[in-house]
Order: C-alpha cells, then sequence, then structure tokens
C-alpha cells in the first residue's frame, strides 16, 4: 500500500523506514529482504510502477549491502511465474527472487518451472513437501521431487541459501521438525556431491 502508492511523499516515507530495517539487517548480518506484496490483482496492475519502486528499494538496499527478494506468494501479484519472468526481464541484476515452493503449489504453479525460469536470479528457498493431504508436508511425506528440485537448484544458483518452512499443521512436535531439517540436510549434501562441489547452505 506505502511502496506502491501513487502518492510520492508515501513512498518516501516508506524508503525512509526501511533504512531502520537495513540497519538492524547490517548488525544482525543479515542480507536478504524479503517483500511479499503487493495485493493488486494482474489485470489491474500497473507493472511498470511496479518495477520502477522495486528498483529503488533495491538501490536502497545495495548500499546497505541488502538483497531485495521478491516472494512467489498466491494471494499477491506476485503468485504467476509470468509476472515473475517480466519482473526478471525488466529488472535483469536486479530482479531477485525468493522460491515458496508451498506458495507455488497453492498459486496452481510448478515449484520446478519457477526455479527453471528464474535461475540464478532465486537467492532464497523455503521448501516443503506437499501431495494429495495437504500443500505443506514435512520432506518425504509427500509427492515433491525435492531430489531434483535440489539437484536443479545447486546448477543454476549455487550460492542459494534453502530453510525448511513449515506451518504448525505441518508437523506434530519439535523432534519431528529436527528430524525433517537434518533429512533436508542430507538430500542437499547428496545434491553438492552431484554438482561438483557446489554448496546450498541449509539455514536453523
Amino acid at each position: 500500500m506505502i511502496l506502491f502508492s501513487n502518492y510520492p511523499r508515501r513512498v518516501e516515507d516508506y524508503l525512509e523506514y526501511c533504512r531502520r530495517y537495513f540497519t538492524a539487517m547490517q548488525q544482525l548480518g543479515a542480507t536478504i529482504f524479503v517483500l511479499h506484496r503487493n495485493k493488486i490483482p494482474a489485470a489491474s496492475l500497473n507493472a511498470a510502477l511496479y518495477f520502477e519502486r522495486f528498483q529503488c528499494l533495491s538501490e536502497l538496499g545495495e548500499s546497505f549491502g541488502i538483497q531485495i527478494a521478491q516472494e512467489n506468494v498466491a494471494r499477491c501479484t506476485s503468485a504467476s511465474l509470468a509476472f515473475l519472468t517480466q519482473m526478471r526481464d525488466a529488472l535483469r541484476k536486479q530482479a531477485h527472487f525468493v522460491l515458496d515452493v508451498k506458495q507455488a503449489v497453492r498459486a496452481g504453479e510448478s515449484p520446478m518451472a519457477m526455479l527453471q525460469a528464474l535461475g540464478s536470479h532465486v537467492v532464497h528457498v523455503h521448501i516443503s513437501d506437499h501431495g494429495e493431504y495437504s500443500d505443506c508436508l514435512p520432506i518425504g511425506k509427500g509427492r515433491f521431487q525435492v531430489n531434483a528440485f535440489l539437484q536443479q537448484l545447486v546448477r543454476v544458483s549455487p550460492d542459494c541459501s534453502v530453510i525448511l518452512e513449515l506451518y504448525l499443521s505441518g508437523f506434530s512436535d519439535l523432534p519431528v521438525l529436527v528430524s525433517n531439517y537434518t533429512l533436508l540436510q542430507n538430500r542437499i549434501h547428496a545434491a553438492e556431491k552431484g554438482a561438483n562441489g557446489d554448496a546450498l547452505s541449509v539455514l536453523r
């Protein structure tokens, strides 16, 4: 509502507010700022304005050593691969993405197709499994081809970081979560071995 506002002063206020976030991120050692919004339907979106405002935020982030990354979110403009590839082509080197597997599934998109299309522009992944019972399951509890996805990720974006992201409804207790984290680590290591030593990082 603020970054994509038609009121320039409001946008300036937002960018000034983000300086506080970026300063805190520097202190914490965080390097990726994840953007979800906006919620304007794609049919009524001014794409050029969207990309212009995203670029402004990216340039500010870069001055702090921060990458601004657009996440694919099913309820937002960024849900579709068509929009994200348009964004990639418009912004080029400043186009960075967070690929959320479950959000892709909720939007009717293929996570693998998203990864193949966005390639090295994917700087962070929120991973989970999915199947007939849920679109957000622990790794190994659904039908998602996790190994193939990770192998492709190592090939196209070896510096990408990966986080296991499950909702509370997706696991029963902490030991299940810890066990699934370890499973994900092992699968990432296996993918790395098949990719000439390129390395991903799995976040706790």
